[in-house]
Order: C-alpha cells, then sequence, then structure tokens
C-alpha cells in the first residue's frame, strides 16, 4: 500500500502508477531562463523511459528575463509544456 496525500488515505500501488495516466508537473518560475531547457529535457528523459503521459506546466510568477518566451517556444516544439 501506498499513502497519497492527495486522496487522504491508503490506495494500492496499481491504482496510482496505472499506465496512461497523466502526470500534472506544476513549475513555478521566476527569472529563470537559464534553467527551462534543462528542466525540460530532463523531464522528458526520464517520462519518455516511462509509460505515463505528462504534462509541464510553468506558472510564471512575473518573470521579467525570457523565461516566459523560452516556455513558449517549448510549447511550439512540444504541447505538453503549458504556461500559466
Amino acid at each position: 500500500m501506498i499513502f497519497d496525500d492527495t486522496l487522504l488515505g491508503f490506495c494500492g500501488e496499481d491504482d496510482i502508477l496505472a499506465e496512461n495516466q497523466l502526470i500534472s508537473i506544476v513549475v513555478p518560475m521566476y527569472n529563470e531562463e537559464g534553467n527551462i531547457r534543462p528542466l525540460y529535457d530532463a523531464l522528458v528523459r526520464e517520462f519518455d523511459e516511462l509509460w505515463y503521459d505528462f504534462e509541464l506546466i510553468f506558472v510564471d510568477d512575473g518573470s521579467r528575463d525570457a523565461s516566459v518566451a523560452n516556455v513558449k517556444r517549448l510549447h511550439e516544439e512540444d504541447s505538453r509544456v503549458k504556461l500559466i
């Protein structure tokens, strides 16, 4: 059994790790232009080896650098990348 805080109870491992489930990764960002691509590349490498679908949601906290432009560029390459 695995304890899952989001469900506030116990679940079987199969309930949490079933194939084809969408995993949403939410990343707050503030002036992270140099970190966006490396993070994306690392996550894609890991998730491409797994059976899970994922989306990467960047939440901009008012960045004044090229963070937003970098995320928009990534979204054009990969629709799994989102920007809020």
